[in-house]
């Protein structure tokens, strides 16, 4: 059998070469010889279609040697062409040269073939084809591809040289076999792009035209007008090359010009039949690519009979459902168009649009899907529900009546509670179509969607809530709900309350109303909702306790918690805040499970205002359609949403309201839990936003003189005057009496927090005078909001914090809590804000300053591990901050955190590396920017101080592994001189630090890159450490795949545990085991030799001076190695000796006494 690259040229019907092929004869330039290439490539082939086409290229260049012609292409093509003609019938030799014209003239250049060589060619490929037909499909293809290349070399002004190549490049457009079909298309495609902008143009669109209407010709006398399967093959003749030519018109109607286009849709319309042929869905595609380029004002009145014709087509039951899809597209871009031009057309589309698509989209498929998408957009583009509400309700509705607009609607609307109707259920398509309406025709809906939503909640009383289709019949009569309004949706469907039975009727659409109530009223809510809920109140006190209760208990609560949704941008805030007020208050002082819903309320009333008030509407508009899943094409939102005019009146009313609202959440604050202070905490600082510095100074005064904190002290002096000898009644009195007043003033601290921002000068002082207080008392249960509500004050009044840094810094100075972390914490945040306002200013004072709060950081840094942990979070904070604001504010803090490394306390040095390790942590790369920052913690490594030294090793970890490996590459030198010397301590874990280290720089930069920077003496550690990883990566490897292993790497820790020096190790040097990031939990062993002098001992350790062996993780440098109870009898002998190996001096091993402590640093 012959190789595949044998049967890549034309095969025995003359198909083209292959893609190889192609390029390998393409690489020729026009000076080549292709008659030599091609007896290259299919010299050797004993295919029949290769040997003919060898033979007739040789001949053709012998014929060329002898006439002294160049062996050029277009001197070929010439040889070819009359050889073609002289071949007559002849399959075989017709498909040889068909195939070389076909690879020949893609070599030719622009420019190199004349326009009458060109057309001479061009006219006996055209009558060759037009007499022989009939030949092999490959055949004929290449010389339509070769006709089609020609064409594009000929004159484009010339229509004589061009009409006959066309003619038979359209005939074959429409030929039975789909190879020559596809490519005849392809280039008739190309020629009409070529001719674009020539005098040609116009007659090559005749000929499509005159073809176009023989084929219509040919059909007429068909029977389309019955139904056929749309499944069934076509059999007929005529039909099958009309359609192939609709199939050619598709893609080719960009070229045609509005006269051409119009003509071939007028001659298209007229094959339009109500029933499906065989023409149809080409027809509709047809219709798509015409309409895409065609303007409707060149069809004038053709339209509407284009209109009827889609219309009664889509009512026919029969019809394949994806023809009817594409349909509706075509009515709906129709539509579209002619809405500027023919206004009304959509009353009279529309109505027979939506009866005959109605009972698509009453079944869930993806065809109803789409149909129901469709069915939307006309109703967004088309149906307008506000100029029915110009004038007053009787007169809109009669208008209604009348107009031609509302009678279409009215239709519309009948349609699609008929398709619910006879539903058992709905479906999501309906629902969809119906939502969309609703929106679209807003407050009018209320009279032309009446029985649509009577229907809707019939369906939702009756479906299971656990249904898929439930959720979106909600969304569908919330739809209605925004659209109407709650107050007319619950005149519609009642929530009616029947005391007698203690029944309460469509209590399914209280959580709709919860979600979709926008623009409502606030006095409907007081008139209708609130005496509603104490009704059913009423029932719950008479009732007695049980399942029954808890539903009725429900009830109340489901309607009380309308309020915060009719407080959504309510419509009458003037007019009825002030009454609503006066009921909250009320009930915020009889009612106990009311004050989270009125908080929720006045909250949400509050921000949105203040929201749209500060000019972002639009912000608003977005997260409103967010939270009830609509588009903004569905609604106009901005009537529904206040202006920022309309937001700053409402802010204003609220404001005058506010301090008797926050007088009366203080009063019940003080009396309230925890959780339950969070959310009236809240309310009170969105009312403290709005009623004004001086009002909150005020009741702040009087809050603080009613609750007795300002004669405080005060009796604490005159309790101390007093004679000590009390009796134990009055110590526990006073104890308990300041218990109480520290609870208290815990409290007002929570409630101080809130005051903050609204803040003046005074009221700052004031404020400030009673956290100072505070802090200075015994009552550590007060320091951690006073810190807190400080920290507020720092935040938010960065001048106050500075003007007053002295007094504050001391005071944060003296107060500190050892226990209670949430003091810790909001001290730490004071810190912070402060900290953060100094460096911005950057002021020689401010700097000094600013050096003893990092002293207060670094310090917590190095302090109990829940300290430690609030620390570094602040610490990030801080860095965050300045990095938000400018890089040089934060180069400042490196730099200052330097200043700490010369501190002659390893305690502060070690906690200002802790603090640097930090925060290049989350931007490795700023650290570059920092002048001498990294060499300045690393000839810390020569410290004498352990603890320096493991936070430096620490950095440095920090370091390799946040850092590029571009940027890690250029440093590793530094930081391998600076960290090998510690490779030899065990103490402390420094070797296994050390150890992690270069892993991580040997995992990013490469082993041959760090090998390089190693110093000789430790590169025997480095290859260990090497070896060590690669034996992780392949722990199976036997002692054949080390013998074939790169030259990086080294042999397996097995070999070398059986050398004769394995055992002389003292165990005291032997390496405490490391549990490294990605070792899979293996503990590793080193074994140390001298450093110095690496000579002596290679010939004994192998490849480097240092061991690295796996081992069982210990607990210890000198707890002894588990062995086997065959190991134990083969090495009975061999007994562990304990002694150091000390440096520099290889050669003497002196025994150590256990007393005797072990140096830490290396010898320099």
């Amino acid at each position: 059998m012959k190789r595949k690259a044998e049967g890549g040229a034309p095969d025995s019907d003359g198909d083209e070469t292959t893609k190889s092929d192609s390029a390998l004869l393409s690489s020729l330039d026009s000076s080549g010889d292709i008659c030599e290439a091609l007896m290259r490539r299919y010299g050797k082939s004993a295919a029949p279609q290769h040997r003919h086409l060898c033979a007739s290229a040789a001949a053709m260049r012998s014929i060329l040697l002898e006439e002294g012609l160049p062996l050029s292409p277009p001197v070929y093509l010439a040889a070819a062409v009359h050889t073609l003609r002289s071949t007559g019938s002849d399959p075989s030799a017709a498909s040889a040269i068909a195939s070389f014209l076909s690879i020949l003239l893609p070599l030719i250049q622009n420019g190199e073939l004349s326009t009458t060589k060109a057309g001479d060619a061009i006219s006996v490929l055209a009558v060759f084809l037009k007499e022989n037909k009939e030949l092999p499909t490959g055949t004929v293809r290449s010389v339509v591809r070769v006709l089609g290349m020609l064409v594009l070399h000929a004159d484009k002004e010339d229509w004589k040289a061009l009409e006959l190549p066309l003619d038979a490049l359209l005939a074959f457009s429409v030929d039975k076999r789909p190879k020559v079909r596809k490519s005849a298309q392809e280039f008739v495609d190309k020629i009409f792009t070529f001719l674009k902008g020539s005098g040609t143009i116009k007659d090559a669109e005749k000929t499509i035209l005159t073809i176009f209407d023989k084929y219509i010709q040919s059909v007429k006398n068909l029977s389309l007008t019955k139904y056929v399967d749309s499944s069934k093959k076509i059999e007929n003749t005529e039909e099958s090359e009309l359609v192939h030519f609709l199939n050619l018109l598709k893609p080719f109607s960009p070229h045609l010009s509005k006269k051409s286009l119009r003509k071939c849709f007028f001659e298209a319309l007229k094959l339009l039949t109500p029933n499906f042929n065989v023409l149809t869905r080409h027809l509709l595609k047809l219709f798509e690519a015409l309409l895409e380029h065609l303007d409707l004002q060149y069809l004038s009145g053709e339209s509407e009979t284009f209109i009827s014709s889609l219309i009664v087509y889509i009512s026919k039951e029969k019809n394949p459902i994806d023809t009817v899809v594409i349909a509706l597209e075509l009515l709906k871009d129709c539509l579209n168009k002619l809405k500027d031009i023919q206004p009304s057309m959509w009353s009279k589309s529309l109505p027979p649009i939506f009866e005959a698509a109605s009972g698509y989209i009453s079944s869930d498929v993806e065809s109803s899907k789409k149909i129901g998408s469709t069915l939307k957009e006309l109703i967004v583009y088309h149906i307008d529900g506000r100029p029915f509400l110009k004038r007053e309700n009787k007169l809109v509705e009669h208008e209604m009546e009348s107009s031609s607009e509302a009678t279409a609607i009215i239709s519309i609307c009948s349609s699609l509670c008929r398709t619910l109707s006879n539903a058992e259920k709905p479906t999501e398509s309906v629902l969809g179509v119906i939502s969309v309406l609703l929106l679209k025709l807003d407050e009018s809906s209320c009279f032309f969607t009446k029985e649509i939503i009577l229907r809707l909640s019939q369906q939702a009383a009756d479906l299971h809530k656990e249904m898929p289709i439930y959720k979106n019949i909600q969304e569908c009569i919330g739809c209605a709900a925004i659209a109407i309004g709650p107050e007319k949706i619950i005149s519609l469907i009642p929530i009616n309350l029947d005391e007698e039975k203690s029944t309460c009727s469509n209590t399914w659409l209280i959580p709709i109303l919860n979600k979709y109530t926008l623009g409502a009223s606030l006095q409907f809510f007081m008139d209708h909702i609130v005496p509603l809920a104490d009704s059913v109140k009423n029932i719950c006190r008479k009732g007695k306790k049980g399942s029954k209760q808890r539903v009725v208990q429900s009830w109340i609560n489901g309607l009380w918690g309308l309020l915060p949704a009719f407080c959504r941008f309510p419509s009458d805030i003037k007019s009825s805040f002030g009454s609503l007020v006066e009921l909250l208050v009320k009930r915020l002082k009889e009612e106990y499970s009311l004050h989270e819903i009125i908080s929720k309320a006045l909250q949400e009333l509050l921000n949105r205002n203040k929201t749209l008030c500060s000019g972002n509407q639009e912000n608003v508009l977005v997260e409103l359609m967010t939270t009830l899943s609509l588009k903004p094409c569905h609604l106009d939102f901005t009537e529904k949403v206040h202006s920022e005019k309309s937001a700053g009146k409402n802010l204003k009313v609220l404001a005058s309201h506010s301090m008797e609202l926050i007088s009366t959440l203080s009063d019940i604050f003080f009396d309230s839990s925890a959780e339950k202070r969070s959310y009236l905490k809240d309310t009170v600082k969105c009312l403290a936003s709005v009623a004004g510095s001086v009002n909150i100074c005020t009741f702040y005064l009087s809050l603080v003189k009613r609750l007795d904190f300002a004669d405080v002290d005060m009796e604490d002096k005159k309790v101390k005057d007093q004679d000590t000898v009390t009796t134990e009644n009055m110590e526990v009195d006073k104890d308990n009496l300041k218990e109480k007043q520290d609870v208290k003033r815990h409290m007002m601290l929570e409630l101080t927090s809130t005051f903050v921002a609204v803040a003046n000068e005074d009221l700052l002082n004031i404020l400030f005078d009673f956290i100072r207080t505070s802090l200075l008392r015994d009552a550590e249960c007060c320091h951690g909001e006073a810190f807190f509500a400080l920290s507020c004050i720092l935040k938010e009044k960065s001048d106050f914090g500075l003007s007053r840094v002295d007094e504050i810094m001391l005071l944060l100075h003296n107060v500190k809590s050892s226990t209670d972390n949430t003091a810790i914490m909001n001290r730490l945040s004071c810190y912070h804000h402060l900290l953060v306002h100094m460096l911005k200013v950057n002021e020689d004072t401010m700097n000094n300053k600013a050096f003893l709060i990092l002293n207060e950081i670094i310090l917590a840094l190095k302090s109990k591990k829940e300290s430690r942990s609030l620390a570094y979070d602040v610490l990030l904070a801080i860095s965050s901050s300045l990095k938000s604001n400018t890089q040089s504010d934060l180069q400042r803090l490196f730099t200052m955190v330097m200043g700490y490394l010369s501190s002659p306390s390893s305690h502060i040095t070690s906690g200002a590396i802790s603090a640097l390790s930090l925060l290049i942590y989350n931007d490795a790369e700023f650290c570059l920017g920092v002048s001498n920052l990294i060499p300045s913690v690393l000839v810390l490594l020569q410290n004498k101080s352990n603890e320096v030294i493991k936070a430096a090793l620490g950095f440095v970890k920090v370091l390799v592994s946040t850092l590029q490996t571009d940027k890690l590459i250029k440093l590793q030198g530094e930081i391998l001189k600076g960290i090998l010397p510690w490779s030899a301590v065990s103490k402390f874990h420094f070797r296994s630090k050390v150890g992690i280290i270069i892993e991580i720089l040997i995992r990013k930069c490469g082993f041959g890159s760090v090998d390089m920077a190693v110093p000789q003496k430790y590169k025997g550690f480095v290859k260990t450490i090497a070896e060590a990883r690669q034996n992780k990566k392949n722990p199976k490897e036997g002692d054949d795949d080390s013998e074939n292993a790169p030259e990086t790497e080294i042999s397996s820790p097995n070999k070398r545990a059986k050398k004769s020096d394995a055992d002389n190790v003292p165990a005291t040097e032997r390496w405490r085991p490391f549990n490294a990031k990605g070792s899979a939990g293996k503990s590793w062993k080193i074994r140390k030799h001298n450093l110095n002098n690496t000579s002596e001992k290679s010939g004994k350790s192998g490849k480097g001076n240092v061991k690295f062996q796996p081992q069982a993780e210990s607990k210890g440098d000198n707890h002894k190695r588990k062995r086997s109870v065959s190991e134990q009898q083969n090495k009975n002998k061999k007994r562990k000796v304990f002694g150091e190996t000390r440096l520099g001096n290889n050669s003497v091993k002196k025994p150590r006494s256990f007393g005797k402590p072990k140096k830490n640093a290396p010898q320099k």
